[in-house]
């Protein structure tokens, strides 16, 4: 893990421009966009989330801190078939910005079992000031620079949630969730494979890059601005898509009344997958403002994607009951209140959804609507995130049950009350026989068997 102290001051704004400056006068090209960065770093301008190389820039000039807290823990282990772990890390810093960077991260890393490839994706986040509350010009959280050596899976994880100076002190939570599956020929076969007639695990991840792939940004539009994504596979058809990171920021400070995201459905034809994202940030009134997300595309014919159309609540802060999964964001108006009662500064529940019968299920939070019971408000805290979840599904069911625990924050210093709703997305896992002919794409077949319950079938059309 590299590890790097933040700076402890923040170069004025003109100091900035300057140094900026001698870097186009001094003719270093390779340095230009790098410049134009810094030029808009020092306001928090929303401009930095411009373009998927402006989100990548930003992010990837993030010093590197020390985590503060880490966790991590084996929830599925099926030896020559498929590995999960869920984890929850968290770090801190003395600014969100300088004349060099916005944000911080860490580097990560998990060891993966002999031969296993794997990828990783968040399951939430927590951002919160660490004094007192303040106005928000920025905030956003991702994974990112994603590779494999040997048998470790590495990448970089960073946050931030600052007011236009950039000078306050805030803690950066994230959890996430790694699978990782035997590399092809890799497993307990008769022939030190897997089986030549056997079943196996078909899957393959593509990840956000250097090049900025899979970073896709809105234009400023409206109070709910959509992000279209979409992507071309070159070998096998996509299967799902997988939420990253994502970030949104004001022209400059507000306060806030409502922050919510939905990644969307996806649409599969063939080789291609595209979906349409929604993000709402806003304070009382409608300001410009802009957004962006990350994302990973899994493939191969053992991976299906379903949304469910409900959840049950089973305990926790409200009373047992469904609601629903498909938050719809819309932009919501302020109120006026008289004396309400409060709520927590964070809610948990534990929910369940019914799935269809696969092998093995792993739950993504795709989406969230945070909002104050009245008006706009600052923020001390941020967040939604799943800390823990499990799978079952008995021998012989033609259903399975997903199980997780998820939390919210959305608060001032006094935290007066918020709404919230979450929804979640299910990954299923499944042992596929191998191809007999040679000439069929695994990955033309996209609905793997079992019934439906109501929601979003692999292939992304509604079941029912």
């Amino acid at each position: 893990m590299h590890s790097q102290s933040a700076p402890t001051h923040i170069t004025p704004c003109g100091q900035r421009a300057r140094a900026a400056r001698h870097l186009l006068t001094a003719s270093v090209v390779a340095f230009a966009a790098i410049a134009v960065n810094l030029l808009q770093a020092c306001s928090f301008d929303p401009q930095i989330l411009a373009t998927p190389e402006d989100v990548y820039a930003i992010i990837d000039a993030a010093p590197y801190v020390e985590p503060t807290f880490e966790d991590r823990w084996v929830v599925v282990d099926a030896p020559g078939k498929l590995h999960v772990e869920h984890g929850r890390s968290c770090a801190s810093a003395t600014q969100a910005a300088s004349e060099s960077y916005v944000g911080m991260r860490i580097g990560e890393s998990v060891l993966l079992p002999e031969g296993y490839v794997g990828t990783v994706y968040q399951n939430g986040y927590d951002l919160r000031y660490d004094s007192q509350d303040h106005e928000v010009v920025g905030l956003g959280s991702a994974i990112y620079n994603v590779h494999t050596l040997n048998n470790i899976l590495f990448w970089d994880a960073g946050g931030v949630i600052s007011d236009h100076n950039g000078d306050d002190d805030y803690r950066w939570c994230y959890t996430y969730t790694v699978v990782a599956w035997p590399k092809p020929g890799v497993g307990s076969g008769p022939f030190g494979g897997f089986p030549p007639l056997g079943p196996r695990l078909d899957i393959e991840a593509v990840h956000a890059d250097r090049h900025a792939a899979l970073i896709f940004t809105d234009g400023p539009s409206g109070s709910v601005h959509t992000i279209k994504g979409k992507h071309t596979s070159t070998g096998k058809a996509p299967r799902a898509v997988l939420l990253a990171g994502f970030a949104a920021a004001y022209t400059s400070d507000h306060h806030v009344l409502q922050f919510g995201f939905d990644l969307g459905t996806p649409t599969i034809r063939r080789k291609n997958v595209k979906w349409r994202s929604s993000v709402v940030l806003k304070d009382n009134d409608s300001p410009s403002f802009r957004a962006a997300e990350l994302v990973s595309v899994l493939r191969g014919e053992s991976v299906s994607f379903f949304q469910p159309q409900n959840a049950r609540i089973e305990s926790g802060y409200d009373s047992p009951a469904t609601v629903t999964n498909d938050i719809r964001l819309k932009a919501r108006d302020d109120i006026s209140c008289g004396a309400v009662l409060g709520t927590p500064a964070v809610k948990e529940r534990t929910m369940v959804v019914t799935t269809p019968p696969y092998t093995w299920a792993t739950p993504m939070l795709s989406g969230w609507d945070l909002a104050e019971i009245c008006d706009d408000e600052h923020k001390r805290r941020v967040g939604a995130w799943i800390s823990d979840f499990s799978y079952t599904r008995l021998p012989g069911d033609s259903f399975g049950t997903l199980r997780y625990t998820v939390s919210t924050a959305f608060g001032d210093k006094e935290p007066f009350g918020f709404n919230d709703r979450v929804q979640v997305d299910v990954l299923g896992f499944n042992m596929v026989e191998p191809v007999l002919n040679p000439g069929t794409n695994p990955g033309t077949n996209p609905t793997p068997p079992g019934p439906r319950p109501g929601g979003v079938n692999p292939g992304g059309t509604i079941g029912g």
